[in-house]
């Protein structure tokens, strides 16, 4: 083990330095306590819509994250990891949909019609919940009809400091890796 040298995914690498590290490549999000107001203000401005799907973000990239709670609903520790997701990723919130299934209950060709859905990431939700014809274990990548989709527990889970939720983090990374192509 002597002068083997270990890379930690960047999401653990912010993870640990979450009060020390400053992203300067990416200044759209200006602090993490405005991160809430910017989500809330993108649902809000889209929920007027009713025939159309109701998203917080911009969906710049075609990237669609499906989740059972809310920005309003989400910890302030969740919503703070779902943002280091996105910086390991070279992504921020301006470049994804973030839908509350709970809310709008959304089914795939409307996503692909609509949002034109390139990568989706569902956090605990079934693939056959949004009318996909079959099961994905959590991880694995999936491609479907020109889109690479992904199962993942909910964000609390992987968002624990235990053992547990460090596996879980580093499963994720490695999807994460494979759809967006990050070496």
């Amino acid at each position: 083990m002597n002068g083997d040298k270990i890379k930690l995914p960047d999401f653990l690498i912010a993870d640990l330095y979450k009060e020390s590290l400053v992203d300067i490549r990416d200044n759209s999000i200006k602090a993490e306590k405005d991160v809430p107001s910017v989500l809330l203000a993108e649902e809000t401005k889209a929920e007027t819509i009713k025939d159309e799907i109701t998203f917080a973000g911009e969906n710049r990239k075609n990237i669609i994250i499906i989740s059972s709670y809310t920005a309003k609903e989400m910890s302030k520790e969740d919503m703070a990891f779902l943002l280091n997701i996105l910086k390991a990723c070279h992504l921020n919130i301006t470049d994804v949909a973030v839908i509350n299934f709970t809310r709008q209950k959304v089914a795939y060709p409307d996503l692909k019609k609509e949002l034109n859905a390139l990568q989706i990431i569902l956090f605990d939700i079934e693939p056959s919940s949004i009318g996909l014809p079959f099961k994905i274990p959590f991880f694995q990548v999936q491609n479907y009809d020109d889109c690479k989709i992904v199962t993942a527990p909910a964000l609390s889970a992987l968002n624990k400091t235990t053992a547990e939720g460090k596996i879980l983090k580093t499963k994720f990374w490695n999807s994460l890796k494979v759809i967006f192509n990050i070496n």
